[in-house]
């Protein structure tokens, strides 16, 4: 049974209450509602005049309208009651008013410790600067487990990152924490992302057909993260960070497109050829770097899973949420693309990253895991990779009258405008 009396003047007071609130609510980010139903005890529920809530739909305050005598003593008894009410929820503030005043009480205070105001706005900007207490009482609460984590590591890059962290660096957004940018920019490039320097020059192996289809038309196919050879990389950082191996990809790993390629030391190299140069028939692309927006280029980082990093990054976000509330990293998506597993070491990957903020060129049925992927196809102008070399395999059919085919359509499609394409035939004489 919901307990709930209406009067007809009561009603109209509750509706000059919400047009009276409504605007200044909003403009600090709440939200007001009617119809909140409370479960109380013995199967009875309470359904207030209204209901405010935040911005991340936490519950935040009851607001009850009466014409009655606030002296009297029925309603005192009121108060007493909606109080306890208010004090059984996760709302903070019982709101009383008679729409000219409101009397603001803090449930977690004495029920007669409470404030009156006469302006709406000076109410509403008492409930937002308590909701920012309670966030930044939450936020130091985090930076207290950081820290505590990073003066208890014996790892030295751990230890000097407290060094650079300051109090301020959270955000708080739909219930959940984060990073603020550049402070998780800081902690991924000091514990994670420790890059070398990249060389001037990388090589891409990959097969005769490929590169007939790249000269053709002018383009360079860059796929989607989810069809890579290594499936488990998709979700490789998320597992190791939340500790759970069905977590699901996002919808941003269709916005990364990912083009794989190794030292330009591994040029005209038989391993090379075998594994990914379609058994030596294929070719060998050289290329030098170029900068591009958009685009991140860099050798891959790997990792094991049991890692003393992913460890201390695993447990600062289980200790959020055992003691404050759910924690994510915000750009996740942005760096974890460069993070494998340390079991495909010997790649020595160097991964060729884009960000695109266009719909994507196509889709196909990755090989060999029949796995739905997008691609781009990017003109070479656009991309930091400029074709300085090509190698035909060992094994590559007619290479001779090949080598001269690939020179001839090199310079007919027009690659050649901005210095020439060598054409070679690989070294390698003992694989036939």
């Amino acid at each position: 049974m919901a307990l709930k009396i209406k009067v007809h003047s009561e009603s109209e007071i509750e509706a000059n209450v919400f047009k009276e609130l409504n605007p200044i609510l909003k403009r600090f980010g709440f939200r007001i509602t009617h119809g909140h139903l409370i479960p109380l005890k013995e199967g009875r529920s309470f359904i207030p005049d209204w209901c405010i809530f935040t911005k991340n739909n936490s519950f935040y305050a009851i607001i009850e309208v009466s014409q009655l005598p606030y002296e009297s003593s029925f309603f005192k008894r009121k108060i007493e009651s909606l109080f306890a009410i208010t004090k059984s929820t996760e709302a903070r503030y019982l709101i009383l008013t008679n729409g000219k005043r409101y009397e603001l009480h803090d449930v977690t205070k004495n029920l007669n410790d409470y404030q009156t105001f006469s302006s709406t706005t000076e109410l509403v900007q008492e409930l937002t600067k308590s909701l920012q207490d309670k966030e930044n009482s939450l936020s130091l609460e985090l930076y207290k487990i950081l820290m505590g984590l990073i003066n208890h590591s014996k790892e030295k890059n751990i230890k000097e990152l407290g060094k650079d962290i300051q109090r301020d660096c959270f955000d708080f957004k739909e219930g959940i924490y984060f990073f603020k940018p550049h402070i998780e920019e800081l902690i991924v490039k000091k514990l994670l992302l420790n890059f070398s320097h990249v060389p001037q020059k990388v090589c891409r192996y990959t097969t005769l057909n490929t590169l007939f289809n790249m000269i053709d038309s002018g383009k360079l196919r860059m796929f989607g993260v989810a069809g890579m050879n290594d499936t488990t990389e998709v979700n490789y950082v998320e597992q190791c960070i939340y500790n759970d191996k069905d977590i699901l990809p996002s919808e941003s790993i269709n916005q990364y497109f990912i083009t794989s390629c190794c030292n330009a030391k591994y040029e005209d190299d038989l391993t090379f050829f075998r594994l990914y140069g379609d058994d030596a028939k294929g070719v060998c692309l050289v290329f030098s770097i170029e900068e591009k927006n958009n685009f991140n280029i860099h050798e891959v980082v790997y990792k094991n899973k049991k890692d003393s990093i992913f460890e201390f990054l695993s447990t600062f976000v289980a200790e959020c949420e055992k003691k404050v509330r759910s924690f994510k990293f915000g750009d996740l998506h942005k760096w974890a693309h460069f993070i494998k597993s340390e079991e495909y070491s010997d790649e020595e990957e160097i991964r060729l990253v884009y960000k695109s903020s266009e719909q994507e060129s196509g889709w196909v049925l990755a090989q060999p895991f029949n796995i739905l992927n997008p691609y781009m196809d990017l003109n070479f102008d656009d991309i930091p990779l400029k074709l300085e070399k090509i190698i035909l395999g060992p094994k590559c059919p007619d290479s001779k009258i090949n080598r001269f085919q690939i020179d001839y359509l090199l310079e007919k499609k027009g690659f050649n405008k901005n210095g020439k394409i060598d054409v070679e035939e690989s070294k390698i004489t003992s694989y036939r």
